[in-house]
């Protein structure tokens, strides 16, 4: 009989337990994701060009997570790239939780939350909790962001942390993109001059520089490495009758992006005449 009452206590002690604090769910049951295209819907757009001065929007979205009364997010920002300014940064809670606080900055960490009133838990396979919106400076070329930390509450439950790491890239049109590649090399120097003179010293800092850069530079001495002793083969071989050769042409101009140009073209056949 005694064991009885103690079990109906402990059950009784159980369910009063569960109504007030909820059951524990797992953190990795919960997926945090970001996204910078201001379409409806996670798109899962993590990099994007952004002109100086415009704003920056960041939609926070959960994914698994039930009976959501309220959250925090957390964002790490770059004040070099956005203005940090508690002034500057928004965040604005889905309709869904429309109990909101004003945005809290605490440089250069910005918190957004937003709540919703009981009874009225929000479950939803994905949930958009809330959009941050940053304000680019005019002075930026590239800037990152970083969600760094997501809180959920549950209804009749504690809070949630769920670990998160999401990183955010930003840049302005045509910083972005990588250069593409250089046009093709310059032609060949033009030919020594007839009485063998050889080249200054800068120019022969020029055309070794030229020749290093073209696909003629290769390790001719074989002692592993590609340098000025391997040069010096190379313009013996280069001589013939005349003098060494002239400098090799200009590179070729930029390729579309602003990608570097193409090595110049290695020195000119020796002249006539030379010795």
């Amino acid at each position: 009989m005694k064991r009885t009452k103690r079990w109906l206590r402990y059950c009784a002690g159980l369910s009063l337990a569960v109504m007030l604090f909820g059951v524990a769910r797992a953190d990795a049951a919960v997926k945090i994701s970001a996204d910078l295209d201001p379409a409806e819907g996670d798109q899962g757009v993590t990099s994007a060009e952004v002109p100086p001065g415009a704003p920056l929007t960041i939609q926070i979205f959960a994914q698994g997570s039930e009976n959501v009364m309220g959250f925090t997010v957390d964002a790490r920002f770059d004040p070099g790239s956005v203005d940090g300014t508690p002034a500057a940064i928004a965040f604005t809670p889905n309709p869904a939780f429309p109990v909101t606080f004003p945005v809290s900055v605490k440089t250069p960490v910005a918190t957004g939350m937003g709540g919703q009133l009981p009874p009225k838990p929000v479950s939803e396979p994905m949930i958009m909790l809330g959009v941050f919106t940053f304000k680019t400076l005019s002075t930026y070329e590239r800037g990152g962001l970083k969600i760094t930390k997501v809180e959920i509450k549950h209804s009749g439950g504690p809070s949630e942390a769920i670990p998160t790491d999401i990183s955010l890239s930003f840049a302005r049109p045509g910083a972005g993109k990588s250069g593409g590649s250089g046009g093709p090399g310059g032609g060949m120097g033009g030919p020594g001059g007839p009485t063998g003179t050889p080249p200054s010293p800068e120019e022969m800092k020029k055309m070794y520089d030229r020749w290093k850069a073209s696909d003629q530079a290769k390790d001719l001495n074989g002692d592993g490495k590609t340098d000025e002793a391997d040069f010096k083969i190379f313009m013996e071989k280069m001589k013939g009758p005349g003098g060494p050769g002239g400098p090799g042409g200009p590179g070729g101009p930029g390729g579309p992006g602003g990608g570097p140009g193409g090595p110049g073209g290695p020195g000119g056949p020796s002249g006539p005449g030379g010795g």
